[in-house]
């Protein structure tokens, strides 16, 4: 389920809108850092060798800006640090995030991704290796690939049989939460899928 934060407000988007809304209020705790809270419930079980279901929500953050965070949950049939590796690898990067991507793995370094003949640039502000990735996309983007000034950031733990994967977007416009929402959730879909298959590495 997607949800959509009180906030949105009238505004013309550049992405669709989803037709299915749930509104959410903003909780004080989170914050670029903080993984914990409540938040949606895990996916587990389910029919065997079926991809697992992905849960996304949008929560509105408090800002003069009328700024939104998209968040997306996974639970991958794969260790942790493969689904780093998914995260970071450009040859698995590019079977479920982007077509083509390159990644200089450390603070300050270089990320660009290009998709359907479009291109995004960033950087990483921060990453702990193993366990959690931020990258804040460019100001100034040559495509609405991404959102300009927008940041990503993914937590990854471990969980019973895999891992477990929480994706988000800040500082998203909430007129766009919605649809963004949807696009992070289609992603994690794809990587579930990418984790169960075998040989996926």
């Amino acid at each position: 389920v997607v949800g959509v934060s009180t906030t949105s407000r009238g505004k013309p988007s550049r992405f669709a809108t989803s037709p299915r809304h749930r509104f959410s209020l903003a909780l004080p705790w989170l914050h670029r850092g903080d993984p914990g809270g409540p938040g949606p419930r895990q996916q587990t079980g389910g029919v065997a060798g079926s991809t697992p279901a992905v849960a996304s929500e949008v929560s509105t953050v408090f800002s003069r800006d009328d700024l939104v965070q998209v968040s997306a949950h996974a639970a991958l049939d794969a260790t942790p640090a493969w689904a780093f590796d998914a995260l970071v690898r450009p040859a698995l990067l590019s079977r479920w995030f982007a077509q083509r991507a390159e990644v200089e793995l450390r603070q300050g370094g270089a990320v660009r991704i290009e998709r359907g003949g479009a291109g995004a640039t960033g950087r990483i502000l921060d990453v702990a290796l193993g366990r959690r990735l931020l990258i804040a996309w460019d100001a100034v983007q040559e495509s609405s690939l991404v959102y300009p000034g927008s940041d990503l950031e993914f937590f990854v733990t471990a969980a019973e049989g895999g891992s477990h994967l929480r994706a988000v977007l800040w500082k998203i416009p909430a007129h766009d939460a919605a649809a963004l929402g949807t696009e992070l959730s289609q992603q994690l879909q794809r990587l579930t899928g990418l984790a169960a298959r075998p040989g996926r590495r």
